[in-house]
């Protein structure tokens, strides 16, 4: 499951466009560390840390940690995501496919930006 996973985060959970994702994923027992690349136009990407845990069914929950800035580009998103996959494995191709959601303090707010991520493993390393 570690390396470089290629896709698409969607803004609704309804919506079946979005923006290129990226995230690169390294595990050392259950615990998952990581980054994210949104990238919003060809200028502009949001780069973030990620932190998480995969659990025994395959599902894995993970949670934006920080904001890494680039040059020109100090402004952080206006809100922190955390996100719910599940894995699947096999021969062919391996894939992520969940959710995120805003995260705030009213967790049930109508106004909470939520949306679909589906991300494919590229290259041979360790699917």
């Amino acid at each position: 499951m570690e390396g470089l996973w290629v896709g698409t985060i969607t803004d609704g959970i309804g919506s079946t466009s979005g923006y290129k994702f990226e995230m690169i994923i390294e595990i050392e027992d259950k615990t998952i560390k990581g980054r994210s690349f949104v990238h919003i136009s060809p200028d502009e990407i949001i780069e973030m840390e990620l932190s998480g845990r995969m659990y025994e069914d395959r599902s894995i929950y993970m949670r934006d940690i920080q904001f890494i800035p680039t040059a020109g580009k100090e402004v952080p998103p206006p809100f922190n995501r955390k996100y719910q996959f599940a894995y699947d494995r096999s021969i062919w191709k391996s894939t992520l496919e969940g959710y995120w959601q805003e995260v705030r303090g009213d967790t049930f707010n109508p106004k909470r930006q939520r949306g679909k991520i589906i991300l494919k493993k590229v290259g041979n390393s360790k699917a």
